[in-house]
């Protein structure tokens, strides 16, 4: 019997200890500030098993950045991610960051939120493109103690569990980066920029941040992050990805027969709202989409977006988030 009490005892002790650890990690947790710089110096909460999202956007989009966002969320809410949202410092107003703040609260996720000055990046200041489509392509100095991140488009939609992509079969030890052919100009060899699962380490230490800018400044002529994802990189250290990671919505058809993007949309995990399929940015109601004249898997995609528009409209209201 006295065996048995100390059994009993030794476990009751061990499992307290447990107990204990787990409230300090959680402890530890509640003191990050995602508006405090220093956290994102000493990252006091981070674990092993996080996975690295960046988001980068100005003022003007960042209820798409939201939908976006909140779309990961809701698709996998206990699933450990750590966000990092760029903004520039030429944004006026930040009270929306407030939204991404309340969003994440009901989660496991982490965020922290960063500014850049895109003005000063160097990129090829031709046809006049904005000079925050390059940003992406610094990652590897902005985030210096990150050793993957996943970067996406503020024009994409997640359908599915994103953590399919840290499956063994997208490993990217060996590779700069994983992303997916246009689907627009498939099968020829024209990587999108809208999704990229960055390996920041390799990155470093082979100076191909450096490289890939100077490349892009001599060859690009056009698209400039993805010319440079596309030429700029060595092709044997970049992984394509099925489609279903980034799947423009509007080259959805309802008979793909093209090997590479046969079935894809139907496993589709982020959908991309390029070209026409843009047109539901300025939609405000359902009906308007069932009005227009598009494939019926884009329009229920369309769906899916505007309900996670008025998901972010109205909280962003509760919380006095200006319009």
């Amino acid at each position: 019997m006295e065996g048995i009490l100390t059994f009993i005892s030794r476990n009751f002790i061990l499992c307290f200890i447990s107990i204990s650890a787990w409230i300090q990690i959680r402890s530890e947790y509640a003191k990050y500030n995602p508006l405090d710089k220093q956290n994102i110096t000493n990252r006091i909460f981070y674990q092993d098993d996080y996975k690295v999202i960046c988001l980068i956007f100005t003022e003007e989009r960042w209820r798409q950045s939201a939908i976006t966002f909140t779309s990961i969320l809701e698709n996998e809410p206990t699933f450990p991610y750590v966000f990092h949202l760029f903004n520039t410092i030429h944004c006026k107003d930040l009270t929306f960051r407030q939204y991404f703040i309340y969003t994440i609260s009901k989660t496991t996720s982490k965020l922290f939120f960063h500014e850049i000055n895109d003005t000063a990046l160097s990129w090829p200041k031709l046809f006049n493109y904005p000079p925050i489509i390059m940003a992406k392509l610094y990652l590897s100095k902005y985030l210096p103690k990150e050793n993957k991140v996943l970067y996406l488009d503020s024009d994409t939609l997640i359908v599915r569990p994103l953590s399919a992509i840290y499956e063994s079969k997208y490993n990217i030890d060996k590779h700069y980066f994983a992303g997916a052919k246009d689907c627009g100009t498939y099968p020829y060899r024209w990587i999108n920029s809208g999704f990229i699962y960055y390996n920041l380490d390799l990155i470093r230490r082979n100076n191909m941040s450096e490289r890939s800018l100077q490349c892009v400044h001599s060859r690009g002529n056009r698209y400039y992050d993805d010319w440079c994802h596309t030429f700029c990189f060595p092709k044997r250290q970049v992984r394509i990805l099925p489609n279903r990671f980034n799947y423009n919505v509007n080259r959805i058809t309802n008979n793909e027969t093209r090997k590479g993007l046969s079935g894809e949309s139907d496993q589709l995990i982020v959908a991309h709202f390029m070209h026409r399929s843009k047109i539901v940015f300025s939609m405000k109601n359902h009906s308007e989409i069932d009005s227009i004249t598009y494939n019926e898997h884009g329009k229920s995609l369309m769906h899916i977006y505007l309900n996670y528009y008025h998901i972010v409209n109205s909280t962003s209201k509760k919380l006095g988030i200006p319009e």
